[in-house]
């Protein structure tokens, strides 16, 4: 749907007012990439040294908020509504290139949905998470202890695909309910949330939804329907990835930032330092001011989570789960499973030596390692 070129920087938006660059200051004086600043090890450098606020962004063709305030006031307006996910599944159709089990996942995630649609859907997850909440809080210490282990072995480590990708694939599988599955499948699904992707990496998503759908299906066997099933696929799609890139930047920003300091010196934050989640998008139901900008009907935004994570307040740094109607259900679980790692590692009294680190290439909305290399050193007093 779209060419890698770079997408520079345009202060101005067709027939908007003209609006400043984002940044005036040596490391951005070049076009910013706002495909991928997500992921660029730049990043914190730039929500530092910026001068943000809202500027309109041509190669993405919308609307780009890094400014925390105005940010939270974008997240609770009613003038934004979610994407129209289902234009992708038409463009496919018209293609050829037909992608059901995509069509069937918009139709069931919250996140895609507005007006009462969302409230019913928001309202099914709540319920799940809620009557599973109990069961999983209980075994969460056991859970992070056994995969954690492995902190304890010195010698070199791969924490993405050794630790995390399997507790937090467990984690969820246990809100679902339904048995773990190949990581190969569960990393194809977050391109279904890549407004821009094509049609080769659609079918690819279409094929892995698929897989998902049908592991969901046995587990439901004849009790289950139609809405359980969407239900549970959306329980996965929102609950995997954005837990598990989370969890993998911060503790990349935390063993890069203290490589060697020994665990139980760390004051590892309550909050995580980074979002996986590093922006949502929107569109403007209606002709609407941000940051004395003039945002028009139909015009598309994105607002960047990021921006929080990197705020030096905790009430804003809390806001990397969202805000207002949207805001994420999973930031309990979120917290609690973050905060029983931070405190495992401090108890091990190890020293873990940052090696290297490289993000996963292919997600458009997740900020995620895909490897993070370290190595354990136990030789603390």
């Amino acid at each position: 749907m779209t060419s890698g070129a770079t997408r520079a920087l345009q202060s101005t938006a067709p027939a908007a007012p003209e609006s400043e660059p984002l940044a005036d200051c040596p490391a951005h004086r070049q076009p910013v990439r706002y495909i991928d600043l997500h992921r660029s090890p730049d990043r914190r450098d730039y929500f530092a040294h910026a001068t943000r606020g809202i500027a309109f962004d041509a190669g993405l063709k919308c609307w780009i908020i890094d400014e925390p305030q105005i940010a939270l006031e974008a997240l609770n307006s009613p003038a934004l509504s979610m994407l129209d996910f289902a234009k992708i599944c038409a463009r496919m159709d018209e293609a050829g290139y037909a992608v059901p089990n995509v069509a069937f996942a918009y139709a069931h995630l919250p996140l895609c949905q507005n007006g009462e649609a969302h409230r019913v859907k928001r309202a099914a997850m709540s319920r799940r998470i809620a009557a599973r909440k109990k069961t999983i809080e209980t075994e969460l210490p056991d859970i992070i202890d056994r995969h954690l282990i492995l902190f304890g072995k010195p010698g070199e480590l791969e924490v993405m695909s050794q630790v995390l990708q399997p507790l937090v694939t467990e984690i969820i599988f246990k809100l679902v309910d339904i048995d773990a599955m190949e990581t190969a499948t569960l990393e194809a699904l977050p391109a279904a949330f890549d407004r821009l992707m094509g049609h080769r990496k659609a079918l690819q998503v279409d094929h892995e939804i698929a897989e998902v759908r049908a592991r969901i299906r046995d587990t439901l066997g004849k009790s289950g329907d139609e809405p359980q099933e969407g239900l549970w696929l959306a329980l996965v799609m929102l609950g995997r990835d954005p837990l598990l890139a989370t969890l993998g930047e911060s503790l990349r920003h935390i063993f890069h930032l203290h490589s060697e300091t020994p665990t139980n010196e760390i004051a590892f934050p309550a909050v995580p330092p980074e979002t996986g989640v590093a922006f949502v998008e929107r569109r403007a139901a209606q002709d609407v001011h941000f940051g004395g900008h003039a945002i028009r009907q139909g015009d598309q935004v994105r607002i960047m989570l990021q921006g929080f994570a990197y705020s030096a307040t905790a009430r804003d740094n809390l806001r990397i789960f969202g805000a207002g109607a949207h805001a994420c259900l999973g930031r309990p679980l979120a917290l609690e499973v973050w905060n029983l790692i931070t405190a495992a590692l401090a108890r091990m009294k190890i020293r873990v030596r940052y090696i290297s680190s490289s993000p996963r290439l292919s997600d458009y909305v997740f900020a995620c390692p895909k490897h993070l290399n370290v190595e354990i050193l136990n030789d603390t007093a």
